[in-house]
């Protein structure tokens, strides 16, 4: 067996964890300005594939039932999204996107586009799509829903 790396910053998962934590930031700054946190972009795009109940949008967002409220409550006060009963059951509701919101995702996926080609630009083209290949492997064997 391998010796144990004697620095923390030696670990491939630590670099993966620093680096996560520095693109959150740089993502909350990206979104600020228009009203959206990552977590509001991630419902949004959901969203924009077809309406859903807010309980069916809460399990794909891997949201708490509490927290999943708070999420929509602030989506639907910025205009993003409305909130209504179902005709079907009225103990549900239905979530569907505004075309303020809409417009909102279109426009924050394209100025994420953006933020991450500068980010990524010290890598090459074969780099870059090494890191995705590995991040999805790992994704896949951990099973965590990106």
């Amino acid at each position: 067996m391998a010796d144990a790396p004697v620095h923390v910053e030696d670990l491939t998962g630590f670099l993966i964890y620093r680096l996560g934590m520095e693109l959150a930031q740089v993502l909350a700054e990206a979104l600020g300005p228009a009203g959206l946190r990552p977590r509001d972009l991630r419902m949004l795009g959901y969203l924009s594939e077809t309406a859903m109940s807010q309980r069916d949008l809460g399990e794909r967002a891997g949201l708490d039932r509490t927290t999943m409220v708070a999420a929509v409550d602030h989506l639907e006060q910025a205009g993003f999204v409305q909130r209504h009963r179902s005709t079907t059951d009225r103990r549900r509701y239905d979530i569907t996107l505004t075309d303020r919101g809409r417009e909102a995702h279109a426009s924050a996926m394209r100025h994420l586009s953006t933020v991450e080609e500068d980010y990524l630009r010290p890598l090459t083209a074969a780099q870059r799509s090494g890191l995705r290949g590995g991040l999805e492997a790992l994704f896949a064997a951990h099973t965590i829903d990106c």
